[in-house]
């Protein structure tokens, strides 16, 4: 598990290089899955209060992942990025040029070198955008490699990882209004080993005999 940070412009985010690299970046035989903890969204989105806005850092971090080789072919297996602050569910392929066809191919994810995962908030206003079903529906059909995006509802994520897979499952509940113990399951995707791009998932089994809830 690593920590991304981004922080403001008075302290630069750290700069990846061949001598500080990237922790586990020579553990890919010992460690099946990367999982990155990230401040702020790393996949493109025209945002510069984003990634977007740190663009030759993240281009060192993404210099790793590839090894210094084209897309598609990655050094590093399986990196999964875990973003949280923006308060809104977003599920993405990680890639240089998601709106280049010569780069990425939104249809199967050729292209891609990690996937993202974003967590919305339990309680927490998201953008505040005027006619947010709308909006969710727009961002991804503009960007191809955004595989999900809802920017409305409201829970919590369920992160399952297993040797052949990690997969997000995104539970929302039906109001924040009022005390409520209801949830239903909005999305489920996932990333296979190996194939460092989004593709559809399903809802893990129920667990026979579960610990009792937190009181």
């Amino acid at each position: 598990l690593l920590l991304l940070l981004l922080r403001e412009e008075a302290e630069p985010p750290a700069r990846p290089s061949a001598s500080h690299p990237v922790p586990g970046r020579d553990s890919e035989a010992r460690h099946t899955w990367k999982v990155v903890r990230a401040i702020r969204l790393v996949s493109k989105w025209s945002c510069t209060h984003q990634w977007d806005g740190s663009a030759a850092e993240r281009r060192r971090v993404w210099d790793i992942i590839r090894g210094g080789q084209s897309g598609p072919d990655v050094a590093i297996n399986n990196v999964v990025v875990l973003t949280g602050d923006i308060h809104t569910s977003w599920v993405m392929d990680i890639t240089e040029d998601p709106s280049n066809p010569l780069s990425y191919n939104p249809l199967n994810g050729n292209g891609s070198m990690a996937v993202e995962f974003v967590c919305t908030s339990v309680t927490s206003p998201g953008l505040g955008l005027p006619a947010e079903n709308v909006v969710s529906a727009l961002v991804p059909a503009m960007n191809p490699h955004m595989k999900y995006v809802n920017l409305t509802d409201k829970g919590y994520m369920l992160l399952d990882i297993t040797p052949e897979r990690t997969q997000a499952e995104y539970y929302f509940v039906p109001t924040i209004a009022e005390v409520d113990d209801g949830e239903q399951l909005g999305a489920v995707y996932a990333t296979q080993d190996g194939q460092n791009r989004i593709v559809a998932g399903e809802a893990s089994a129920a667990r026979e005999n579960p610990p009792a809830p937190a009181p």
